[in-house]
């Protein structure tokens, strides 16, 4: 099986068959959902390198959207611990500082606002209007103006790469229908630049298939769940110190009538 970090290599046409007529017609054949609240509940988590070991942070993070009540969130206390028995050795040998002096985890991916001005369960269930009504709102940007925290810095500024800058936004920050996913997939599936590989292993241990796009040191990937199309995570692997590998865990995504926390 191919972790994320492994780098394997995939046959783009036998995935991309295996993709759009398995997953993708899964979740395209789901119905849309009912509830009063959207509720999207994942666990962000972060590795940053220091000169001496690798720390991971993880934070639960909780979104509820309703169109008759807007947006809310909730997000729980960050948790710290050196990745590997390696690294606690390392910290360890460092004195064992506190691990949590930098606990900000700050999402690394950018909101396309213009989309937000049509609810998100209307946007199109098929590939080809659903690239279109993407490119509709896409504005040429300089490459300098890209936080490289969202793009990666060998991505530059082109349509395709600001349709999948723009995908975590609508995979895990909008109601987007089962079947706008699945077109989104598929949309994704056709990029310049993009593979699909098979059994790619989040970071939590799930199996799936991965779009992925770019290539170590930084890259991202997609990973969705072979049997219902769901997805399962979005993962990005940075070079360099610091923040060097970015997930967003899905555990729970789409309509129900639970109630929201309070305001």
């Amino acid at each position: 099986m191919t972790t994320f970090l492994d780098g394997a290599v995939a046959d783009p046409e036998r995935f991309s068959a295996l993709f759009d007529a398995a997953a993708a017609d899964r979740l395209a054949a789901q119905p849309p959902g009912t509830g009063a609240w959207w509720r999207r509940d994942m666990t962000q988590v972060e590795w940053t390198r220091t000169p001496a070991y690798t720390v991971e942070r993880r934070r639960r993070d909780v979104l509820w959207l309703s169109r008759e009540h807007g947006a809310r969130t909730q997000q729980a206390k960050i948790s710290a611990k050196p990745r590997t028995s390696a690294d606690e050795q390392a910290w360890r040998n460092a004195g064992s500082p506190d691990l949590c002096d930098r606990c900000e985890m700050v999402g690394g991916y950018f909101t396309p606002l213009k989309l937000t001005v049509s609810p998100a369960v209307e946007l199109p269930a098929e590939p080809k209007a659903l690239k279109a009504k993407l490119l509709s709102v896409y504005v040429p940007q300089n490459d300098k103006d890209l936080p490289e925290a969202v793009w990666g810095a060998s991505l530059k500024d082109t349509p395709e790469t600001w349709i999948w800058g723009a995908s975590p936004w609508l995979l895990l920050h909008a109601e987007t229908t089962p079947a706008t996913r699945a077109a989104l997939y598929r949309v994704l599936a056709g990029l310049p630049g993009v593979r699909v590989e098979d059994n790619v292993i989040d970071i939590d241990g799930r199996t799936g298939i991965a779009l992925t796009y770019g290539k170590a040191p930084t890259r991202e990937q997609i990973i969705i769940d072979r049997d219902s199309g769901e997805l399962l995570a979005i993962q990005k692997e940075l070079s360099g110190t610091g923040a060097t590998f970015t997930a967003y865990v899905v555990k729970r995504l789409g309509w129900t009538d639970d109630p929201a926390p309070a305001i």
